[in-house]
């Protein structure tokens, strides 16, 4: 997920709702520095990593994700997007 944050406390608001707690996902990256290189980027980066898409596409979904999107409206641009992983070989 990429973020601009627009309001601090209404960004805070959101992020302590927890609306992800109960589908267990792993913080890979959360904020902290990070150097754009290319393309276009957001001022932080978030990345979950869920058991697979179903329970991810479930959280996002979830009535307690949802309410927490609500704390988040106008207080961050957000693009966030949910893919597979890729556990297959890797390129030489």
């Amino acid at each position: 997920m990429g973020i601009d944050i627009i309001d601090q406390e209404g960004y805070r608001a959101y992020a302590a709702a927890g609306g992800t707690a109960g589908f267990k996902p792993r913080f890979l990256v959360r904020g902290g520095r990070q150097e754009l290189l290319e393309g276009i980027g957001r001022q932080r980066t978030v990345l979950l990593a869920f058991d697979d898409v179903p329970t991810a596409l479930a959280c996002y979904e979830s009535d307690e994700y949802q309410k927490a999107v609500l704390l988040r409206e106008g207080a961050a641009e957000v693009d966030l997007i949910i893919a597979p992983g890729y556990s297959g070989p890797q390129p030489a």
